[in-house]
């Protein structure tokens, strides 16, 4: 069984293309069975993003990604990258005390915490400051390129080079402000070592929040050091490199339902 949260991940019609069972979870607390997809089933069972446990007190039954609260939290994700030594930026629950470290002279975002697909970001820039109901504040890093480093237990399965639109002036760099990916990553700058270097903080953070997968990402700033942005546990499937990477991992855990 995979449990699905969020529909607009690709992972739904996936599992339809796969005749796996999906159980959806709606945010009112429902959820239901769809009856198309229920011809195969999965062992483990997965956890796509929904946010609370979805088996409780059950040691004998295995779902992947049980406990996504570490991760679905920026604010816990960047505690546990801290712990780990992870490069991440730099942040606070004060806007002050950030000040005081970036200086004056740099920008930086007021975030809602939870809030997910580049929602709720607001851009402070020199000179101005944010008002004081936003639950916390992180530097606004030099940008290069942002990759995304998919991880399957312990593995990563696939890499990507984010895209941004012709002329794109926006500081949210997101699928919703036409953002896409690219599995080429030679072809936009990114050279081995450094792809070498994403991959394996990724590996660490997956771990870090207590993940059994996930999709990394990651900034490449101007100066060429890599930080961990944030750790996605419901991965988008929007293309085909994608899909087969996700496919290749599901095969394996098909079993036929009786």
């Amino acid at each position: 069984m995979i449990y699905l949260y969020k529909r607009n991940t690709g992972m739904g019609r996936l599992a339809r293309e796969m005749g796996l069972s999906v159980r959806i979870k709606l945010e009112d607390g429902h959820s239901f069975t769809d009856p198309r997809w229920r011809t195969w089933t999965v062992d483990p069972m997965i956890n796509w993003g929904c946010g609370r446990s979805i088996v409780r007190g059950a040691e004998s039954t295995i779902v992947l990604n049980n406990d996504i609260s570490e991760a679905r939290s920026k604010v816990r994700t960047f505690e546990r990258l801290a712990e780990a030594e992870i490069p991440h930026p730099r942040w606070s629950r004060s806007q002050w005390d950030l000040r005081r470290a970036l200086g004056e002279t740099r920008s930086y975002l007021a975030r809602m915490d939870n809030a997910s697909g580049g929602a709720r970001i607001h851009l402070v820039r020199p000179g101005e400051q944010a008002a004081e109901n936003w639950d916390f504040y992180v530097e606004r890093l030099s940008y290069q390129r942002e990759l995304r480093v998919h991880v399957w237990r312990g593995e990563v399965i696939a890499s990507q080079v984010k895209v941004l639109p012709p002329g794109c002036t926006n500081f949210v760099h997101s699928y919703d402000y036409g953002c896409t990916f690219s599995q080429d990553t030679a072809r936009w700058g990114v050279e081995p070592e450094t792809l070498r270097d994403a991959q394996d903080l990724a590996v660490r953070a997956v771990a870090a929040v207590g993940l059994d997968f996930g999709a990394v990402d990651l900034m490449l700033t101007r100066r060429g050091r890599l930080y961990v942005l944030e750790v996605n546990s419901a991965p988008g499937i929007r293309c085909e490199y994608i899909k087969a990477a996700y496919r290749g991992v599901l095969e394996p855990m098909q079993r036929r339902r009786s």
